[in-house]
């Protein structure tokens, strides 16, 4: 009995989510989740973050009732103070004589310029073990992703939310080998994720120098993010003008190569997908792989494709060639039609809903039957209201189950042999558990 799951890394949200009384150290980001309640959501917020402020209050807020409060301890000297400022001056700092007014009166000021140092490292912390920490980037300035990637060997990708043309946010993955979107810096003081190469863990290291401070927010030809050969798979929302994408890597414009677990290079290509239930991404597009969600992965004969939409809508899907790959070897197969479609130009799939596998980008030249590839290939599941439809190319389906996290049944149908099954569902992220006629199952996590 083969029993496989679909992983996808999930974002977890700090215990200190609240806590005004957490310490943040050197470089460490935090996420902040703003509800607009009634206010539409075009509506622009100011944020003021605690400084000197000593007494803070907790309210309820439906009704405003006062749950709680808190005395911190801050020490005003450090407060609002750089990375590169240290506790005291030092030779090779600069002085400078400095005059301002106060009160109607003159006053005079001898002050320190500090000058910063060669290195910093940056310890960043987790409560669980992880591969994926959350960085600030703790300068004035703009940080080089590129010129980061390299002075850090144990990491393989950063994460960036980035505004997009359409004055929408889109998150983007750069890594040392491909990038998903045109993203070459970070804005000064903005928190971004970070993705190891190394096993999880509580806590990792990381390296910033003054090089890689520097840079604009518009890409130059020297600071453009790596791009290796391959097919970038962009997904645009035509409601909420949200954009996604997924890189798909190979080796050369022709062939496709080994992706089996000991390859090395399928290892440094992968970058993981990383979702959050609780804020949910409008629309967000990657590729499936042995079980796994990837932003950027290699190429293969047939490399289904999974969208997470945060509600029905109308999606515009566009195959573009990186490196000028020849695109007429491929088609975009869908599973719930079975029909293929040029990549020569967009898709429009009008009332689309979340979907795994239905969408699979494979080689026009190879073989049309769907049920040669594995079974993530085999297997497609697609949203359809409070329902998931699952489809098995070969005719396959013995059972679905819908489950919670907390092992709750939602729903059950059995089947024998079928090629299509309809479940219920529920709202958050659920396990649909699929038996096979071979007597396989397989668990895909999915969120609604």
């Amino acid at each position: 009995m083969k029993d496989e799951t679909l992983a996808v890394n999930e974002a977890t949200w700090s215990h200190n989510f609240n806590a005004v009384a957490k310490e943040y150290g050197m470089g460490e980001g935090f996420s902040m989740w703003i509800d607009n309640g009634n206010l539409p959501a075009t509506n622009k917020f100011s944020i003021r973050l605690p400084k000197a402020h000593k007494e803070y209050s907790y309210f309820v807020d439906y009704d405003q009732e006062k749950v709680a409060s808190e005395t911190v301890t801050k020490d005003a000297n450090k407060i609002n103070r750089f990375i590169y400022e240290r506790d005291s001056p030092k030779e090779g700092d600069l002085t400078m004589e400095y005059k301002y007014l106060s009160e109607g009166k003159e006053v005079t000021e001898n002050r320190t310029v500090f000058v910063g140092q060669s290195e910093y490292l940056i310890t960043l912390k987790s409560d669980i073990p992880t591969q994926t920490f959350l960085l600030g980037n703790p300068f004035m300035s703009r940080l080089n992703i590129q010129k980061f990637l390299e002075a850090n060997e144990n990491v393989s990708s950063v994460k960036v939310e980035v505004e997009n043309e359409s004055g929408g946010m889109e998150e983007q993955t750069v890594s040392k080998v491909a990038s998903t979107g045109n993203a070459t810096t970070i804005a000064p003081m903005q928190a971004f994720y970070v993705t190891t190469n190394d096993e999880p863990s509580t806590q990792i290291i990381l390296l910033l120098t003054p090089e890689m401070i520097g840079g604009s927010k518009k890409a130059t030809e020297e600071s453009k993010p790596a791009e290796a050969k391959g097919l970038k798979v962009c997904v645009e929302s035509l409601k909420t003008r949200s954009k996604s994408a997924a890189m798909l890597v190979m080796e050369n414009s022709e062939t496709a190569y080994d992706v089996s677990a000991g390859s090395s290079f399928k290892n440094s290509v992968l970058v993981p997908t990383l979702l959050d239930s609780e804020v949910k991404s409008p629309l967000k597009v990657f590729g499936i792989q042995q079980s796994q969600a990837y932003d950027i992965l290699p190429m293969t004969g047939a490399t289904s494709l999974g969208i997470c939409l945060s509600q029905k809508d109308s999606i515009r899907i566009e195959v573009k060639p990186i490196q000028g790959v020849d695109m007429s070897g491929y088609v975009l197969h869908d599973m719930l039609s079975g029909a293929d479609y040029s990549l020569d130009s967009p898709l429009i799939i009008a009332d689309a809903e979340t979907s795994l596998g239905r969408f699979v980008i494979r080689s026009r030249y190879g073989s049309t039957d769907v049920t040669s590839v594995d079974t993530d290939q085999r297997i497609s599941i697609v949203q359809e209201g409070s329902s998931v439809l699952v489809q098995s190319a070969g005719g396959l389906l013995k059972s679905v189950k819908v489950i919670d996290l907390n092992g709750r049944i939602i729903s059950r149908v059995q089947g024998n042999g079928s090629r299509c099954l309809k479940a219920s569902i529920a709202t958050g992220i659920q396990i649909i558990h699929i038996e096979l006629t071979d007597g396989s199952s397989k668990d895909y996590k999915m969120i609604f």
